[in-house]
Order: structure tokens, then sequence, then C-alpha cells
């Protein structure tokens, strides 16, 4: 959307997920919208003290302070950049190098639904895993009623492998045990 009197366009900003990620490099999985990573701006050692709305592109610096509403305000701190120039690098500058409006807003539209198919795919994965994961302890805990030794010691590799896989799907630090 074109905002009035002006030659920005909102809706031809990059998602501030993929923009993030190739500004800060990796980000910590995102907790209620908001991931975290190490500060571009003032280059701190800290890997979570850059935090940033992967829905809406805001972002807080806990260690210096820095702070914005969107992937603009953070080009223009990052980059010594006017509003104008940072929406131009970003292409949502109608007169930015980039004037083909509605090829920029189609792969903006299929990379919205990649995410959207991809972040689908990882939640069944991840139930998929847990149901495994829950059927394998029923028929521990059954073997160990049961006090069948055999499949015992068959099943606890193959619920530690099960327990690791779905962490791992989960996001979550994978423990291991001696």
């Amino acid at each position: 959307m074109t905002c009035p009197g002006s030659k920005f366009d909102r809706s031809a900003l990059p998602l501030p997920r993929h923009f993030y990620e190739r500004e800060c490099g990796k980000l910590s999985r995102p907790s209620r919208g908001w991931a975290r990573s190490r500060c571009p701006l003032h280059g701190g050692d800290n890997p979570s003290s850059f935090s940033v709305n992967v829905d809406t592109g805001g972002f807080y610096c806990h260690a210096c302070g820095a702070k914005g509403g969107d992937v603009v305000a953070f080009m223009e701190q990052r980059y010594k950049l006017s509003f104008k120039e940072a929406a131009e690098k970003l292409g949502a500058w109608s007169n930015s190098p980039s004037p083909d409006w509605k090829r920029l807003r189609a792969e903006r539209q299929r990379a919205e639904q990649t995410a959207q198919l991809r972040k689908q795919q990882e939640r069944s994965e991840r139930i998929r895993a847990r149901d495994h994961l829950h059927t394998l302890e029923r028929r521990y805990a059954e073997a160990t009623a049961a006090r069948d030794v055999d499949l015992l010691s068959t099943l606890l590799p193959v619920i530690r492998q099960a327990e690791e896989a779905y962490w791992t799907l989960a996001g979550l630090e994978v423990r291991h045990e001696q």
C-alpha cells in the first residue's frame, strides 16, 4: 500500500524474517513472534542481545538500546541512511532501481506462502515425531509392567533416538546422558 503523498510502498518491503536472517545471520527460534541474534548495530558478542519481531520487523537491542519499528528503521540506523534512501535500497520507493512492482509483490506473496507451507510441514513433522515417541513410551510402560527384559532392552535405545529426533524438531536442546 502506498502512503498518500509519497512514493513509499510498504507492501514492497522484504519479509522481516528473511531480511533479518540476511542482515544478522541465524536467528533463534521465535518466541511469541520475537527471535534473537547478535546485534549488528554495535557488533556485540552476546548471541541474544538483539531481538527482532519476525512478523512486524520491529527490533530492540538490550545492550546498546537501539530500537525501531520496521526494517526501514533498521536500515536507517545500521547504514546511516535517510528514510528515502533506506526505502530505495529495500525496493519500497517507487523510483528505486527495481520498478517492477508486480513482480516484487508476487515474489513477496510466494515467499510468504512458502514460509507458511514450511511452517505447517514442520509442525506436522513435530506432531508425527511426538506421537511416535508417545507410542514407544506406552510400549515401554507395558513391557515394564510385564517385566519383559528383552523388549525393554530393545525399546530403550529406540526411545532415546525418538526423543532426540523430537527435541531437534521442536528446537529444544538435545540432552546426551552418560
